[in-house]
């Protein structure tokens, strides 16, 4: 009971984790849709403009995790 419960937390923040690395990729001073965001990780060769915005606030986001 006790290492289900555990496995439980960790999975719940996992994934608060990762919708808080979207919202810290998507939002910003030009605000990008989270459809975007997501094609921009996946698609290195995306060369638009919200491709490089996502692309240049992922070191604020790693930062951002590791504080």
């Amino acid at each position: 009971m006790k290492l289900s419960k555990t496995i439980l937390i960790y999975l719940a923040s996992f994934i608060c984790l990762g919708m808080c690395i979207i919202a810290s990729l998507a939002l910003g001073s030009k605000n990008i849709e989270f459809n975007q965001v997501i094609n921009s990780l996946l698609n290195s060769g995306n060369t638009s403009f919200d491709a490089v915005v996502v692309r240049e606030r992922i070191p604020r986001t790693i930062f951002s995790i590791m504080a």
